[in-house]
């Protein structure tokens, strides 16, 4: 499980490179966190819950 949480936070931290190291550190931060979040309640809802929460702070602040 450790892996494949491991290679699921590499690629979506990979997908943020267009925002600099930062952005990737904390897209990968993040992707770790959802994943065992994810993993604990046996279930995507959280992970995509938190994501969505995140995205709507993001675009109401910036």
């Amino acid at each position: 499980m450790v892996v494949v949480g491991a290679a699921s936070a590499y690629f979506f931290a990979a997908d943020h490179v267009m925002g600099g190291n930062a952005n990737v550190a904390h897209a990968a931060a993040c992707a770790v966190i959802t994943t065992v979040v994810a993993l604990w309640q046996c279930s995507l809802v959280p992970a995509i819950a938190a994501h969505a929460f995140y995205d709507a702070c993001v675009f109401v602040w910036a």
